[in-house]
């Protein structure tokens, strides 16, 4: 009897197992990520100090100690919240979506 002999024919297709992942891409990512983390910081970062920038500036302004609107409100609820008083003493109801035109 002659042995067969093996001729593949065609590349054998993924057996279903886990392949381990390539050292280069895993790289890739983390530092993709490490960008974009750092990317955002630095918006975060930007945009508090232009913010405190501009607080900084008006702060001699004769309006800044000033309550308009609903501050006034707003702010006569957190002095009573702030003095112990956290439940009130009516009935608190505000419209929804308040505010928007």
């Amino acid at each position: 009897m002659k042995k067969r002999e093996h001729k593949p024919t065609a590349k054998r297709r993924d057996s279903g197992r886990p392949q381990p992942e390539r050292v280069q891409d895993v790289g890739r990512g983390e530092s993709r990520e490490r960008s974009f983390r750092w990317k955002v910081a630095a918006i975060f970062a930007i945009a508090f100090a232009v913010r405190l920038a501009h607080v900084w500036h008006i702060r001699s302004s004769p309006f800044f100690d000033t309550l308009l609107g609903d501050a006034r409100g707003y702010d006569a609820w957190a002095q009573q919240i702030a003095g112990g008083d956290w439940i009130g003493q009516g009935v608190f109801y505000q419209a929804p979506l308040y505010g928007s035109p």
